[in-house]
């Protein structure tokens, strides 16, 4: 079947009002219908900021990928573009994520994906590549950016994916996630200078790569090379999240003319247990953000009888600074503006599914949030900053933080479906909420210090 962009649109015109808002997020993004998952393509191109994304408007769950797209000047307002990509006949299974680069001197924007083939139990993946003048109508090529024949020995074509380009010097790199005939996860570097021919540059291994590396992300930051990435079936548990998969950056340093790296530090993104396929991009200022889908394989918690008109949500955008070797993580300064001249210290026994908290909490401290049997309690436990999901007094999951001390500074994010809580901007818990109240009740112990509180 064709999945055409025209008929996607039309599509998607066609169902704006439908379908329960109970759960549709004020201030992160999400699409106007039907199911997202790993944002693709994040750029600042001519004074916006783009936003492509893993799509199916078709339904809420899962389907061929088309490439939405979006674009902000806040990342917090959007404007929802036409369908950049659909799988029409070559990309009949899908395409799958990518990313995006600019050529400043054509003033073009380049999109490479992923092209899904499957049929008859026959799996293949290419990379290839599409570009616009005008950032909104976008032209696919004919042939492949990146072939199975660029493919080094050793590894398989049903599993090559994802490719995101970087510009170093006068030279694009690609890294494109894959996984070897002997179920080890690694990133292919290739390089072109026109974003046309590319060529095979040297291999990334590591054994925290798992069984599969998606989505990654290559980019400098305060002089050292940082990779962001997900993988699969991961067995360090000191560093996955669920069922065996995580998202985790490695601060590097990479020669690309000699093909020699080095890792100088791997660690978790996300301590919650809602966080895949992160993405970054450098705005205007020099800013590196990243988003990431606030959601992880096999996580049960959305429900299909919400009868909602779109499922998926991205995490806030993040502004990434790397400090003494170490990725901190901070909300970026537009989405705390939309809750500037709000503010008012916290009273009473509820709080709004929109809000915003900036808290201090010590020692024994607890806040805990929710309505009847299903709530979401924040404590300190042996100076480890813990965060625990109750439905119907089974607990669903537990998440801990890294060992730091017995004083945390806390800012919790609550957006009707998602839950982000930065802990010294060191860790941060992203996780999905659906629970059935207009207002969450509160509970909190005297240690806990709330500093401020905001709410839309």
């Amino acid at each position: 079947m064709d999945y055409l962009k025209e008929s996607a649109d039309r599509y998607i015109r066609q169902n704006l009002n439908k379908g329960s808002k109970d759960y549709k997020p004020r201030y992160h993004f999400s699409a106007q219908v039907g199911w997202i998952n790993d944002p693709n393509g994040l750029v600042y191109y001519d004074g916006y900021f783009h936003i492509f994304y893993q799509y199916y408007p078709y339904g809420l769950e899962w389907g061929p990928m088309h490439w939405g797209h979006a674009r902000s000047k806040n990342l917090v307002d959007f404007e929802y573009l036409p369908v950049a990509l659909a799988p029409d006949a070559p990309d009949e299974s899908g395409c799958f994520s990518g990313g995006a680069v600019i050529d400043k001197e054509k003033n073009l924007l380049h999109l490479l994906y992923t092209r899904h083939y499957e049929r008859e139990n026959v799996i293949r993946q290419t990379q290839y590549h599409a570009y616009s003048s005008d950032g909104v109508r976008f032209t696919k090529t004919e042939r492949a950016a990146i072939g199975e024949e660029l493919l080094p020995e050793g590894f398989t074509s049903c599993s090559f994916r994802d490719p995101n380009p970087v510009v170093i010097g006068d030279t694009y790199y690609v890294v494109v996630g894959a996984q070897t005939k002997e179920r080890a996860g690694a990133v292919l570097v290739y390089s072109s200078r026109d974003m046309s021919e590319f060529k095979y540059e040297f291999t990334i291994e590591n054994e925290n790569f798992g069984e599969m590396v998606e989505c990654p992300d290559l980019f400098r930051l305060n002089g050292k090379m940082v990779l962001t990435f997900s993988v699969v079936a991961l067995k360090n548990e000191d560093l996955t999240n669920i069922d065996g998969k995580a998202s985790l950056y490695a601060v590097m340093n990479v020669d690309f003319e000699k093909k020699a790296y080095e890792f100088l530090h791997i660690d978790s993104l996300d301590e919650g247990t809602d966080f895949y396929a992160p993405q970054t991009l450098e705005d205007g200022n020099g800013r590196r953000i990243m988003l990431a889908w606030l959601d992880m394989w096999n996580n049960n918690s959305f429900s299909k009888n919400n009868r909602l008109v779109s499922n998926g949500v991205y995490t806030l955008p993040r502004d990434l600074v790397l400090e003494n070797g170490r990725l901190l993580q901070y909300p970026i300064r537009e989405v705390k503006d939309i809750f500037r001249n709000r503010f008012t210290v916290a009273e009473g026994g509820e709080m709004s599914k929109t809000a915003y908290i900036e808290a201090e909490m010590n020692v024994d401290s607890l806040f805990a949030f929710g309505c009847g049997d299903d709530y979401i309690s924040l404590k300190i436990e042996n100076g480890r900053f813990t965060l625990e999901q109750r439905q119907k007094n089974h607990i669903t999951a537990v998440r801990k933080g890294k060992y730091r001390s017995d004083t945390f500074h806390v800012e919790i994010f609550t957006d009707r479906c998602s839950l982000e809580v930065f802990v010294d901007n060191r860790d941060v818990f992203s996780a999905q909420v659906f629970i059935e109240c207009e207002r969450y009740k509160i509970m909190r112990s005297e240690k806990i210090k709330i500093l401020r509180a905001a709410s839309v």
